[in-house]
């Protein structure tokens, strides 16, 4: 059976859950605007890594995030999030092409999410031709005190090709 949340109790809930919004909190409803600056922040993300931009990729986590890399361990924080992203003396990694399109979003008050499909292709070191990964990914905003959202959770896993 599918679980499908759209903008219903269950999606207060499961955010309620993972994010902590206090029990017996109301929920205010999420509105086009909210849903707007989520799929912006979405785009602002895969525009960051298109343009290797170091800043403007940490520039769109919450100071409290957590990424959850496939296959990897939990990452948590901004500087442990920076230094998974771009290693101090790793090879380094250049981002050819990164698309995103979100399958659901929705949300409830300052918090909400987005899951969808990412494609990316990149190249590692010098190597002059460049590796493709295509899969799926879940993102939890949280609306940041001085207005604005940000990512405070993000996860991602890849696809077999046989999957893509």
């Amino acid at each position: 059976m599918a679980l499908r949340f759209g903008r219903s109790l269950g999606s207060c809930l499961l955010l309620a859950l993972l994010t902590g919004l206090p029990a017996g909190a109301e929920c205010t409803a999420f509105s086009a605007g909210d849903r707007k600056e989520i799929h912006r922040l979405a785009e602002r993300y895969a525009e960051a890594w298109r343009a290797n931009d170091r800043a403007a990729v940490m520039g769109v986590f919450a100071p409290e995030a957590v990424i959850l890399p496939d296959q990897q361990p939990t990452v948590s924080g901004l500087a442990a999030i920076e230094a998974y992203y771009f290693p101090a003396g790793g090879s380094s990694t250049t981002v050819v092409s990164f698309e995103n399109s979100s399958k659901e979003l929705s949300g409830c008050g300052d918090l909400a999410y987005d899951r969808g499909e990412y494609r990316l292709s990149f190249r590692m070191g010098g190597a002059a031709e460049a590796i493709a990964s295509a899969g799926e990914y879940l993102a939890l905003a949280r609306r940041q005190p001085g207005g604005g959202w940000r990512w405070v959770l993000y996860t991602w896993n890849r696809l077999p090709a046989a999957v893509k």
